[in-house]
């Protein structure tokens, strides 16, 4: 039995080690808007340490305005905590569920003295995130509440 066990175990570990380390986070984003993402995140099996900042335009009209945020925050791999344990080996993908906090600062075309005064804004962000290495790249996507809330793109190593 251990034998069977021993044979099988690099065939179910073939997509390698699980992330670790510190990558650069980089993607476009939308719905609503369209916008990009780009950020710093530090792997590790349990929790992720990171620093974002989205810039996000909402529309081309004469109602469009541009929203820039930078945000700090973490989050648990949910599928680390079995790694971490020893019960489990890493399936080529991993989901992460965090948290950041951040300032954002917003910038309309035709702006009135009230939206004026609600530029800077203060966010709670919950998010949810998936990354895969389908093929060597870790790929992420990602749904949160700050806009816009889909996120996709590549962790790209430091």
């Amino acid at each position: 039995m251990a034998l069977l066990a021993a044979s099988l175990t690099p065939a179910l570990s073939a997509s390698g080690q699980a992330p670790a380390g510190r990558y650069l986070q980089l993607g476009p984003a939308g719905v609503p808007g369209l916008g990009l993402q780009v950020g710093f995140v530090a792997a590790r099996t349990v929790i992720t340490r990171e620093l974002n900042l989205v810039a996000d335009l909402s529309s081309l009209g004469s109602e469009a305005d541009v929203q820039l945020a930078a945000a700090v925050g973490g989050a648990v791999r949910l599928l680390g905590i079995g790694r971490a344990i020893g019960n489990s080996y890493y399936r080529g993908w991993d989901v992460d569920l965090g948290m950041r906090i951040g300032r954002g600062l917003l910038f309309g075309y035709g702006e009135s003295r009230a939206s004026k005064n609600r530029r800077f804004n203060l966010f709670l962000e919950p998010f949810v995130r998936i990354v895969a290495r389908p093929r060597g790249v870790l790929f992420f996507a990602e749904i949160g509440a700050q806009r816009p809330g889909i996120r996709a793109g590549a962790w790209i190593g430091l």
